[in-house]
């Protein structure tokens, strides 16, 4: 009968297909053990940039690498301190470099929205009366975004359309320089 037929060739078939399903499931599981070790690679390279690197830029690399590879996610406010870590002695009020200081020293924006930006004298070591007197005008750039003057210290930034962390730097006439740091977050959907 034809369903005795059937029967024999689904079993030979059967025969035959398990070897190949063995082999392209063991294909899978190695290709998936592999990724997740190279995975891992990445997160220990990028844990060992934040843990000895200065640069901002490799800084940068690191975290996108953690918030790509790491299973374990954390938030806006973690990536940018991450992100900016090795300025964290310019980005206080009452730290700063010595003679100047940005405020606010940071903010969260999305695309599109503006923030001002004032530089302020700020305490010289050693003599806590003294505040840099600034004469002249304070220079602006930013790593992202655009950033113009608003006055003879103030400055603009406007959010562009690039989201991540970001550095405004301003420059005194007297070669003084300070930072802020600028998230710029997606918006919401």
């Amino acid at each position: 009968m034809n369903w005795d037929k059937l029967r024999e060739w689904l079993q030979t078939a059967g025969l035959v297909a398990i070897p190949f399903l063995v082999a392209i499931m063991g294909n899978k599981v190695a290709k998936s053990n592999a990724t997740r070790e190279t995975n891992a690679e990445y997160v220990r390279m990028a844990v060992d940039v934040l843990a000895h690197d200065s640069t901002h830029a490799a800084r940068v690399w690191a975290v996108k690498v953690l918030a790509r590879y790491s299973e374990v996610p954390f938030s806006a406010a973690a990536e940018s301190a991450f992100a900016f870590a090795d300025y964290s002695d310019y980005l206080g009020i009452e730290g700063g470099v010595p003679g100047l200081v940005i405020s606010p020293n940071h903010a969260t924006l999305f695309p599109g929205q503006w923030v001002r930006f004032y530089p302020r004298g700020a305490p010289i070591p050693g003599d806590s009366a003294a505040l840099i007197n600034m004469p002249g005008s304070v220079g602006w750039s930013a790593t992202g975004g655009t950033i113009r003057r608003d006055g003879l210290w103030v400055a603009r930034f406007t959010a562009g359309q690039d989201t991540g962390d970001f550095l405004v730097t301003a420059t005194s006439s007297q070669g003084l320089k300070a930072f802020a740091r600028v998230h710029i977050r997606p918006r919401p959907r």
